[in-house]
């Protein structure tokens, strides 16, 4: 007994990924709602600057959970960005942020942040692609194998059609750096064998402003286990 398997890809740029099955998608909260930009501008002022040519070296990545919760500001593009300035800004840039309202799956924005006397802060919205997934041909043939297997171990899977969706997370370099479940399949060893299928996925990487930069994509499987 063989199963078949349909897989769908679904390319996602980053979180929040409960936007993805909304109909309606809120606006995320503006720069003065989640930012005490007094506190940090008097911050960073003290923290020593040198000239940059691209905004990518100031532009930082922002996310909240779902709970509205801030979670710990990243360099959107970080090879662009010098580290000495990252761990310098980070923190004082983690300090000032603030609660937000809770939102299914959170919210995600982008703030430019030049540091110095003349200390600027603006949120903004760069052109930012996903990774692009280049082996799915692979991705589902070792999928497929897997949930072969586990039909020939449960042969009560006969004639069940389930979905699991994984976040996987890409560096840089096109590689899987994470992966995580989203939704389940109701079917814990299907779910763990996406998980491991994923491993061997292979993409283009995603990009800020044109520069190569880590991303979030989503991979949605359907799996129908026939009775043939």
């Amino acid at each position: 007994m063989k199963p078949w398997i349909g897989l769908a890809i679904l390319l996602f740029s980053a979180a929040p990924l409960g936007a993805q099955t909304e109909s309606v998608v809120a606006a995320p909260p503006r720069l003065h709602a989640f930012l005490d930009t007094a506190s940090l501008r008097a911050a960073l002022a003290h923290v020593p600057v040198r000239p940059h040519r691209r905004r990518t070296e100031r532009l930082f990545r922002i996310e909240w959970d779902s709970t509205g919760q801030p979670l710990a500001p990243t360099p959107a593009v970080p090879r662009a960005m010098p580290g000495a300035y990252r761990d310098a800004v980070v923190p004082l840039l983690q300090a000032a942020l603030r609660p937000t309202t809770p939102h299914h799956g959170g919210w995600a924005s982008f703030v430019f942040v030049d540091a110095g006397s003349a200390a600027r802060i603006e949120e903004v919205f760069p052109i930012e692609l996903p990774a692009r997934l280049t082996n799915g041909t692979a991705l589902h043939q070792a999928l497929y194998q897997q949930a072969g297997r586990l039909l020939q171990r449960d042969t009560s899977l006969a004639g069940r059609r389930v979905t699991v969706r994984v976040a996987v997370d890409v560096d840089a370099r096109g590689n899987v750096a994470g992966a995580r479940l989203v939704s389940s399949s109701g079917i814990m060893a299907l779910d763990e064998a996406a998980l491991r299928a994923v491993r061997i996925a292979r993409f283009q990487p995603g990009s800020v402003d044109g520069e190569p930069a880590p991303s979030t994509v989503v991979l949605p499987f359907e799996v129908v286990f026939s009775r043939d």
